[in-house]
């Protein structure tokens, strides 16, 4: 089995809310095999200055009871837990040192309980790639996420905006975006969605990451409505246009004679129900009324499809913009 260095860091915490000061130890529950020392002895503040950052977080000593109770342990979270609670702990962390791979990389493998989460540890696993930054940036991120979430924050940039932009970002309507070509926010590192609209185009909308301590940049492609673009070819409707004036006197001729035809096939239609009545249903008089009936039912239909035809020529004309004479 691979050996490796492998402590433990103890925040104190005071239930059931984040105490003024949160103590910090370190506990070595093995020795590292000599290969990884360097690593070891890098790794060491970085993790401890980073804790550091943590607005709260000072050291903590253990006693000699506590490191008797945590070699007790032997690493099962049950144990670990009620010593947590019994001494005012609020999480524990165990990072190890161990064999990568084949050319002798070592591998910084994080574990993480506290008090108020599962049975199990949280897990992370590094790469020393001896990068100090690179390492540096990847343990802030880890320690905040297990520790206080929240403070893990990135800012976002929009490009390619307007002064009549309209900026969503998370459904939340902002208006400070406004007036600007470039929208920048700090925001919490995680998934968001943006949606920018603009009068004249489609509505542009994008769901991105924010990252700890870097910058997301999203550059808005917009792209033109065309219905936008039909209804900005059509002028204002204009009623006294000679065309509109012409469809309006057919429409009002049309609307009569769909009247006046409605008017009779509804007598027609009462005096053949008084024969029916009579039984009367028959003769000459009989025929002639239904052919009255039935000419003024078409010349009903022939009105309504002529008032129909000048209300479209009426559009027409009234939306089209007239040429300006030379």
């Amino acid at each position: 089995m691979l050996r490796g260095f492998l402590w433990a860091l103890c925040l104190c915490f005071s239930l059931p809310t984040w105490a003024q000061s949160q103590k910090v130890a370190y506990f070595e529950l093995e020795t590292t095999a000599p290969k990884h020392r360097n690593t070891l002895e890098m790794a060491n503040p970085i993790v401890w200055q980073q804790l550091k950052t943590i607005e709260g977080v000072s050291e903590h000593v253990l006693t000699k009871r506590d490191v008797r109770r945590l070699k007790k342990c032997k690493g099962k979270t049950k144990c670990l837990k009620r010593w947590l609670k019994k001494r005012g702990v609020f999480a524990l962390f165990y990072v190890k040192v161990t064999d990568r791979d084949e050319e002798r990389h070592a591998g910084i493998s994080f574990r993480y309980l506290d008090v108020n989460g599962g049975k199990r540890f949280k897990n992370h696993n590094l790469v020393w790639t001896y990068d100090a930054d690179l390492l540096n940036y990847d343990v802030e991120v880890l320690v905040r996420r297990w520790l206080k979430p929240r403070s893990l924050k990135g800012t976002l940039k929009v490009t390619g905006l307007t002064a009549d932009t309209q900026i969503w970002l998370n459904e939340t309507p902002l208006s400070e975006g406004l007036m600007k070509e470039v929208f920048t926010k700090q925001m919490m590192a995680g998934t968001h969605s943006l949606r920018v609209e603009r009068n004249g185009y489609v509505p542009y909308a994008k769901n991105f990451s924010i990252d700890h301590r870097k910058e997301t940049e999203v550059a808005v492609d917009w792209r033109i409505d065309p219905l936008h673009e039909m209804n900005q070819g059509l002028g204002e409707f204009n009623p006294e246009r000679t065309e509109v004036l012409i469809g309006a006197g057919v429409a009002g001729a049309g609307a009569l004679t769909w009247l006046g035809a409605a008017i009779g096939t509804l007598v027609i239609g009462a005096e053949v129900e008084k024969r029916a009545q009579a039984q009367m249903l028959f003769g000459e008089t009989h025929e002639e009324l239904v052919r009255q009936g039935q000419t003024a039912a078409w010349v009903a239909n022939a009105g309504l499809g002529l008032v129909a035809m000048a209300a479209g020529w009426c559009a027409y004309w009234g939306f089209t913009p007239e040429e300006e004479s030379p």
